[in-house]
């Protein structure tokens, strides 16, 4: 439960992030994220202010690094390679990425059904005749002309 919970969360954080930045981009206050209006300078760690917006947006228990996790998960789920991924992360080796790839019995179902589908499409392929019939070609004396 603990782990759907951090999901949850990584969503709503996402969201939250995405109008942020929105509202920072329309105001073109500042290039840098996280902003302490207070002391008119960038937040320089951010453990604090990761803790705030989650309290902010009442998210408990969700770490930084979770909406990471979530996010290069998702993207092996959802059928992209694991060697982008890896780039994408910034991975020394796709050894590491493995980490993110979570063999669930759905996904392992649905990497046969595709190899199901593509067999029955070859298989199709073959047992449905072609849609253009070549009728062999029968000479007789009196069709031949020099």
């Amino acid at each position: 439960m603990k782990r759907l919970s951090r999901v949850t969360g990584c969503l709503a954080a996402a969201r939250s992030a995405y109008l942020l930045l929105g509202r920072r981009l329309a105001l073109k206050r500042t290039m840098y994220i996280f902003w302490n209006s207070e002391t008119k300078t960038h937040i320089k760690g951010i453990k604090k202010a990761w803790a705030t917006a989650c309290s902010r947006a009442k998210i408990i228990g969700v770490r930084f690094h979770d909406c990471r996790h979530t996010a290069l998960t998702w993207m092996l789920q959802s059928g992209a390679d694991i060697v982008s991924v890896s780039k994408i992360a910034g991975h020394a080796s796709i050894v590491m990425t493995q980490r993110y790839c979570h063999a669930s019995p759905e996904l392992q179902r649905l990497a046969v059904n595709r190899v199901s589908e593509i067999l029955e499409q070859a298989r199709q392929k073959v047992d449905t005749p072609s849609s253009v019939i070549v009728e062999p070609l029968h000479l007789t004396p009196s069709k031949i002309y020099l």
